[in-house]
Parts: C-alpha cells; structure tokens; sequence
C-alpha cells in the first residue's frame, strides 16, 4: 500500500511539473581523487507516456548504452508499466546524453552519476515523427522533470547550424581538402557566433557542453572527409589540416557528452598519422579486432603516444589514455595470460587516471579470474533457455541476425556450405534468433528457405530486447558458442572458428 502511495505521489509530481530545476549537485563533489570519473553512482531515468494504452504495442523501449572507457555493451530494457511510467538505473561515471529508442524512435535525454533526469512523453511526438520521416526527428513535446530538467530542455533541444548529410556529400564531389577545410571553419564559427546570441539565456554548463559539442562535431567532420574521400582523391592532405584536434581540451570531460564521442574516438584513432604506424607495425585495419602479443601492442601504444605530443601538439590526457583502455578488453580476449599481465602491468605504471586503472583491472579480472556464471534469472534468461534446451548435448552456433543487417546476410550465405556439410553431425547445432522489428515476416520466411535455416526462432521486438539486454549486444550480428551442458564458452564469437574449435574440443 505504501510502496503504491508514493507510486502515485512521484506520478502526480510528473504529470503537475512541479519538481525543482535548479535542486542539482556540483558534478565534482563526488569525483574519485585524481580522476575525472565518479564510480559507483548510478544515474535514474524515469518517466511517464501520457494517456498510455497498455493494450497497444508500446510495452519496451531499450537504451543502446556503450561504456565508452572500455567499449562494453550495457543494452537496458525498459519496461512500461500498465500505467505508462517506467524507470530504470543506468550505469554512469560522467555526464552523457543518451537516447532511449520506441519503435525505432529516439527521445535523447542527458544524465548525471548519482541524479536523475525525468520526462513526460507526449504520443503526438510519435506521430509528428512518423510524418516528418526524421530518424533523428526531436520530441519537443517532451517534457523534462526533475534536478536536470533545464539542462535537459537548453541541451537537447537548442538547434544550431549544421551540416546536413546531402551538403556534405556535395562537398565531397566538389572541393578539395583545403575547399572543404575552410568550408567547416566557416560553419564552426558560424556555429559558435549563434550559440553566443542565445548564450545569454542558457546555462554557463550548457553553453560549455555546446561549445564542445560544436568544435567536436567540426574536427570529426574533416576526419570523415579524409577517410571517406581517402581511396579517390589524389592531393595530399594540406599541412594544418588537422590542426583543430590540438585546438580541443582533450582534458575536459564534456568532451564525453556528446552522442557521437565514440565515433569521434574511433575516427581519430585511424587518421593517416596513426595508419602509418599500424602498417609499420604489421597490422593495417581494425586493431582492436587482431590478436597482437604484448610487446607489439605496448609499442602501437608509445609510438601513437610519441606522435600525438610531437606531431599533432596533443598533450597527454585522459582522453588519450581512454584510448588505450577501448581496446585492453578485446585484446584480454585474444591474448595470454602471460601478455594479459604484461599489458597490465605497463598501464598500472602509465594511466595517471586512478579510474581508469581500475577499469583495466577490472576487465583482466572477468578474463582470468571471475568464474563463469549461469545465466541470471529473468524474462531473457528463461525465454534464452527454452530456445537452446531442445539441443542439449550440441555444441551451438547462436546467430543473431536482422535482414536490414547486411553483414548478418552475407555470413549466413557464407556459411551455408558449411552447414549443409555439418547438418547430420548429431554433436553441433546452427541456431538463428531474429525479431519482427528486424526482419519482416515475409522477408524472414523467404530468407530461412532460401538459406535452409533448419533451427530458426521468430521472436517480438520485446523478447528480443530481452536477449541484447542478457547478453549485453547493441548490434548484429552477434554470435554465442555454446557447450553441450549449456554453457556459455563465448558471449562474441567469431563464426568463421566453429568448426575448428569443436573438433578441437572433441578431441580433448
């Protein structure tokens, strides 16, 4: 009775407005001593749908959450009860704006560890949506409530010039870099010039945080440039080009804020500069996917370090050592136990950030030391083991795929001979997982036949959510190996190995 008084209470505060603005902490106060980090405090969202039938279909949403120090996956479920207010613990160590997703649809929200940031949904949002055909269409129905409900409302819906997607692919046909290289300086300070004549009745936070966005998104924009026009263009790139990443304060953490930082971090990581240094070191392409030993991986790292301070005037940072610590899991993946401790070593002695470390011990920890648990209760792990207990006994090959995935597609066709091959081999099983609101049924239908998906589950866009929500996947494909005790041997499993590694473990 209680428990349902203050229910009602928190949702007649929602829906009256009536909870303080202003009523936030310092975000400082709490930070670990040394860093820019503050663990252990959970930010909350919470919020109501107004006039919400819970007879329609709107029953989850999920928030694609990334740890942006380490590269993990934190996908959360939210489940709207039959009143339409849901609310959900988020996992956070610094300022962020996020984005919760309904039907595809995005409603972008900014949280603080320890605070919460509450809103009131507007359905008619949904529908303006659905008609202006945006993707990244704003709610500005929504209302947000609570300690961050300014900070929510100046950040998220203050709109400033910018470069749409069709000018930049112009650009791309028609100017050279140092055509496009003006063009964005004039567009960041036309951006900065706006923002000062609305600067005035923002917050200093917000203004701060925009500043950063705008400079961010600017420097980003010339690395695509580069990288996507890298393979036609014949001119060299113009000396300066990349000067406005030492412009940065590659020490402020709003540098973290923005949607698109682990964008931005992945692009610079893979600027000509730092490509150099991969080829020379044996290794162009995706790092983070190649198994290196320590002593190679530990020498990328002083070489790039070297480069950044003498070559593109980046002095050393949190946000450099970040860049270090994005790969430290998949390398722990591929590696020795032997390098793990070496690499470990090498960064307890050189990441200045005492959070940071403590990430890279952490992730050392689940690699070596923590034992593999089973799955924990909950709608995903039920619905997970009524798929996969009909092949007890079968090594599995879990795949989950969605026919707008075009990678997902073209492993499955890759893998057919295979599976035709292994198909009355009684110790292994192919298992297939998608959803209605990746694959239409009609297209589903068609592409099982075609590819001969034998073992094939068709779940909601709910029960779906659960399962990224379980195994903590933001994107597809994603591939389980599974033993025949129903134990999980890999959560992010490399298809092409399968295989092989079940004869392997056959013949243990």
């Amino acid at each position: 009775m209680k428990k349902n008084f203050i229910r009602l209470v928190v949702i007649l505060i929602f829906l009256s407005g009536i909870l303080p603005i202003n009523a936030r902490q310092s975000f400082d106060k709490k930070q670990l001593p040394g860093s820019v980090f503050i663990p252990g405090e959970n930010m909350v969202l919470s919020g109501c749908i107004k006039e919400y039938n819970p007879e329609g279909t709107l029953k989850t949403g999920m928030i694609q959450l990334f740890n942006d120090l380490t590269m993990e996956n934190h996908p959360l479920i939210i489940e709207v009860k039959p009143d339409g207010c849901f609310e959900v613990e988020i996992p956070l160590t610094h300022p962020k704006i996020m984005s919760i997703s309904f039907d595809r649809r995005f409603i972008y929200f900014y949280g603080e560890p320890g605070l919460t940031t509450s809103m009131v949904i507007d359905p008619q949002d949904f529908e303006d949506a659905e008609r202006s055909g945006d993707r990244l269409y704003k709610f500005r129905r929504t209302e947000y409530q609570g300690p961050l409900a300014r900070i929510n409302k100046e950040l998220i819906l203050t709109d400033l010039p910018g470069m749409t997607p069709d000018v930049f692919q112009e650009y791309m046909q028609k100017v050279d870099f140092t055509g496009f290289w003006q063009a964005m300086e004039d567009m960041r300070k036309q951006q900065h010039d706006s923002l000062q004549v609305l600067a005035g009745n923002l917050l200093p936070e917000v203004v701060d945080m925009l500043k950063v966005k705008i400079d961010q998104e600017a420097a980003m924009t010339l690395m695509n440039f580069e990288l996507y026009t890298r393979k036609t263009r014949q001119e060299s790139i113009p000396e300066g080009y990349f000067d406005s990443l030492a412009a940065l304060d590659w020490d402020n953490v709003y540098m973290l804020t923005p949607v698109n930082f682990l964008l931005f971090i992945n692009r610079f990581a893979y600027i000509p500069v730092f490509n150099e240094i991969y080829e020379q070191l044996g290794f162009p392409g995706d790092i983070s996917q190649l198994n290196l030993s320590a002593e190679v991986l530990i020498q990328m790292w002083q070489m790039r370090d070297s480069v950044m301070v003498n070559h593109l005037d980046i002095k050393e940072s949190f946000l450099s050592e970040i860049m270090k610590t994005q790969i430290v899991g998949s390398f722990l993946k591929g590696s020795s136990q032997d390098d793990a401790k070496t690499v470990l070593a090498y960064l307890a002695e050189t990441l200045k950030d005492p959070f940071l470390q403590l990430e890279v011990k952490r992730l050392y920890d689940i690699q070596y030391l923590e034992p593999v648990d089973d799955l924990p209760e909950g709608k995903g792990a039920d619905l997970f083991r009524q798929i996969v207990e009909p092949y007890r006994g079968k090594y599995l090959l879990v795949d989950f795929w969605g026919a707008f995935c075009g990678p997902c597609l073209k492993s499955i066709r890759e893998m057919k001979n295979t599976r035709e091959r292994l198909k009355d081999d009684p110790g292994m099983a192919f298992i297939f997982i998608t959803a209605d609101n990746e694959t239409p049924r009609e297209r589903y239908e068609s592409f099982v036949a075609e590819q001969a998906l034998e073992h094939s589950f068709y779940l909601s866009a709910d029960e779906y959510r659960y399962l990224r929500q379980l195994f903590r996947f933001n994107g597809i494909p994603r591939y389980l190996f599974i033993d025949p005790d129903g134990r999980m041997l890999d959560d992010n499993y490399n298809p092409g190995k399968f295989e092989e590694d079940v004869k392997r473990l056959k013949e243990k």
